[in-house]
């Protein structure tokens, strides 16, 4: 047992004095890149060809034509303050081009 604590101590003595069996070594150097060589290419945009969108602005059709969920009643936290409101179900639009557009919201939980 004393020849490793002896051996523990000349270690921690040598490790004190920046003496120690560990050789540095220096990093690798780094890797250079290699260049991306230069390409030419071409593509033609995609079109839709059924329509399929919507012509910006949307205008409402008509306040009357909006249709809502069964009221919905929110309680603060402390039950001080009732809140009863009546979430829209849907509301019907139309386009720049005079077509239908019709949101749809989910019914909230």
């Amino acid at each position: 047992m004393a020849k490793d604590l002896t051996a523990a101590l000349a270690r921690l003595t040598e490790e004190a004095a920046g003496t120690t069996t560990l050789s540095a070594k220096a990093l690798p150097g780094a890797k250079t890149a290699t260049e991306i060589p230069p390409r030419v290419g071409s593509a033609s945009p995609k079109y839709a060809t059924g329509g399929g969108g919507i012509a910006s602005p949307l205008t409402e059709t008509a306040y009357a034509d909006r249709t809502y969920w069964a009221d919905k009643t929110i309680t603060s936290t402390d039950g001080l303050i009732t809140i009863v409101i009546a979430p829209i179900k849907q509301m019907k639009f139309t386009d720049a081009n005079n077509q239908a557009v019709v949101f749809d919201y989910k019914q909230p939980t």
